[in-house]
């Protein structure tokens, strides 16, 4: 620990650390003597550390040099006496003051363990989930926030797509209090429900429940009609979320695609759909409301083949069940694009850091050789899409 003249700020230092340490009592400070500018200053500065000393909270760690004796470092010794001298609430107990001070309503074990790990990062002085020590305000908002969009999951608001400042004005009675807090938000959620959200990212766990930055458009590729007039070809058009009632295929569609990232949904558009009557929507990753909305309409309205490209990832699998969900609802079947193990192993990489999937977690599905196969990994692998060229569908070996 950097040495400090002042007895007071040292003494709070050593508790700091000894607080980061997770209760560790061995935290020290380095004593420079030839710092102080005058001998009252080192004998004033000596006094308070000698007074907390014959109290047992510190050792003066001494040396002699000269026939002189010096202080080398001052170790801490009983943290208790020294809070005592301060004055000074231990952090573990503020955190918990803290923590305790924010509403439950029977939140459950998912949200009960991510405010716990709030706590016990809060009690070593560390941010947690983007919410530096004693933010209880913003932890009762994101608390706040996390039980509204529960609440719209298990209602039909959540069909209806909202922005991050009205939903976070509506819930929380302030207007950016979902961009400040989202990343607690989404940890909250996915403690409370991690077989459908674990490892996606905090933008698409609140998409889920219908909630968006600003509502995108919808964006789709191949031939489209508006309340049955048939508009004219573009390499895509895009589409407010509140229509997708009035759209139908322009024409009868050779195939139906959904590509999770924008510059494969661009390169698919250019390259391949110009002339081979697909249709094709871009889902922006997780797949909004409208978006869900506009596929399951088209798909209710033509009888091709439904297809998903994605990356090769836990959060790209994921996304795949989620729409083979929604149109298995339809009576239709989801197909992979370009997403096998085979490719994978071809052209991606490993990545330590990836969460492991769940041997049989996507039993019955699609994708389930290729989820059972990189859950059996020794170490995770991932594909993103953007390193696949595109190709139809159809194609030979697509």
């Amino acid at each position: 620990m950097t040495e400090t003249l002042d007895p007071v700020a040292l003494l709070h230092g050593l508790l700091d650390r000894h607080e980061r340490q997770a209760g560790s009592a061995a935290a020290t400070a380095r004593i420079d003597e030839d710092r102080f500018h005058s001998v009252a200053d080192w004998d004033a500065f000596l006094a308070v550390l000698g007074t907390v000393e014959r109290k047992g909270g510190l050792r003066l760690v001494r040396t002699r040099r000269g026939g002189v004796e010096h202080i080398r470092t001052v170790r801490l010794v009983d943290p208790e006496v020294v809070y005592q001298v301060l004055g000074r609430t231990p952090s573990r107990e503020g955190a918990a003051a803290a923590v305790a001070s924010v509403p439950e309503e029977a939140d459950g074990a998912g949200f009960a363990s991510v405010i716990a790990r709030i706590e016990a990062g809060w009690a070593r002085h560390k941010t947690i989930l983007g919410l530096r020590p004693g933010q209880t305000d913003r932890l009762d908002k994101a608390a706040r926030l996390a039980r509204a969009l529960r609440r719209r999951s298990q209602t039909n608001e959540s069909v209806r797509q909202i922005d991050y400042r009205s939903f976070s004005r509506d819930a929380a009675g302030d207007s950016k209090a979902l961009a400040d807090t989202l990343v607690t938000v989404a940890a909250l959620l996915q403690a409370d429900d991690p077989a459908r959200l674990a490892d996606l990212i905090p933008e698409d766990v609140v998409a889920l429940y219908g909630v968006e930055r600003l509502p995108a458009p919808v964006l789709i590729s191949g031939a489209v009609a508006f309340d049955g007039a048939v508009l004219p070809r573009a390499e895509y058009l895009g589409f407010p979320g509140a229509v997708a009632e009035h759209l139908s295929p322009g024409a009868p569609p050779a195939y139906l695609l959904t590509i999770e990232n924008y510059t494969s949904f661009i390169r698919h558009s250019r390259e391949c759909a110009g002339d081979d009557g697909g249709l094709v929507i871009y889902t922006s990753g997780f797949p909004s409301r409208a978006v869900l909305a506009a596929l399951l309409r088209l798909a209710r309205l033509s009888q091709p083949t439904v297809y998903h490209w994605g990356d090769i990832d836990p959060g790209g699998l994921r996304i795949f069940r989620s729409l083979e969900q929604a149109l298995a609802a339809e009576g239709r079947k989801l197909r992979p694009h370009l997403m096998s193990l085979e490719l994978l192993r071809e052209r991606g990489r490993p990545d330590p850091q990836r969460r492991r999937l769940s041997v049989g977690a996507a039993q019955g599905s699609a994708i389930a050789p290729l989820w059972d196969a990189m859950a059996r990994m020794e170490t995770p692998w991932e594909l993103e899409q953007e390193g696949v060229a595109p190709s139809r569908p159809e194609d030979p070996g697509a």
